[in-house]
């Protein structure tokens, strides 16, 4: 399902429109990457059946490696994502030429694929990792925690415009990963620069670290009691 939707926001964002502008298209497929993958990471999470979680971590004899596993295999998912979301624009781009047509506003280079590639695996890793924070075994409410995961995933995109009404609102938003950091940083740019997306990228690998630490702690506190 979350190929779908990638394939489907790839479809409509060249349908129909004029050049498209590298950077500001691969800010917004950034965002996306992160609400699939928080999706993505919540339904996974969801989807725990606790006879079989118990098994496998008997099996593997590691409650720490069991859920490191779990995080592993979000990020190949989120990997498989990051590669449709860069292919696409890559084969449409040699449509273009061999076409004589034009899709973008300026030629799509190897740093753009490079520096795209980075700030998507940055968003699908702290993506899954906010996504599948609420286990099971941290709220057993499934209904509130979807609603939270949801309220969260929206502030974290629109967080920027909230702080800027509500300043206070700083000392509460920092919680949350600093995805929007990606628009604050290329919002009026039209090149990428390595340097700043090497520091996004590190740090919203720290915040799905962190996510990813706390919820393996608090789950092994809890396990099934």
């Amino acid at each position: 399902m979350p190929f779908i939707v990638v394939f489907i926001f790839m479809y409509m964002m060249y349908k129909g429109i004029g050049k498209v502008e590298i950077v500001d298209f691969f800010c917004i497929t950034c965002y996306l990457v992160f609400l699939v993958m928080v999706w993505t990471g919540f339904s996974v999470a969801s989807a725990e059946n606790e006879v079989m979680e118990q098994i496998q971590m008997l099996r593997v004899n590691s409650n720490s490696v069991y859920y490191m596993g779990k995080e592993l295999f979000l990020i190949v998912i989120g990997l498989l994502i990051n590669c449709i979301c860069l292919a696409f624009p890559v084969i449409k781009y040699v449509l273009s030429i061999m076409s004589r047509t034009v899709i973008f506003d300026r030629q799509l280079m190897g740093s753009d694929i490079l520096n795209a590639f980075i700030l998507l695996a940055g968003c699908s890793i702290v993506g899954g990792a906010l996504g599948s924070f609420l286990h099971p075994n941290v709220m057993r409410d499934r209904k509130s925690a979807m609603l939270i995961t949801l309220l969260a995933a929206v502030l974290t995109i629109i967080k920027t415009s909230i702080v800027s009404e509500i300043p206070v609102l700083k000392f509460i938003t920092w919680i949350l990963p600093p995805v929007d950091k990606i628009f604050i940083t290329y919002g009026k740019e039209d090149y990428f620069g390595l340097v700043k997306t090497c520091g996004i990228f590190m740090l919203l690998v720290v915040y799905g670290v962190v996510y990813s630490l706390m919820k393996s702690v608090i789950c092994c506190k809890r396990k099934y009691s």
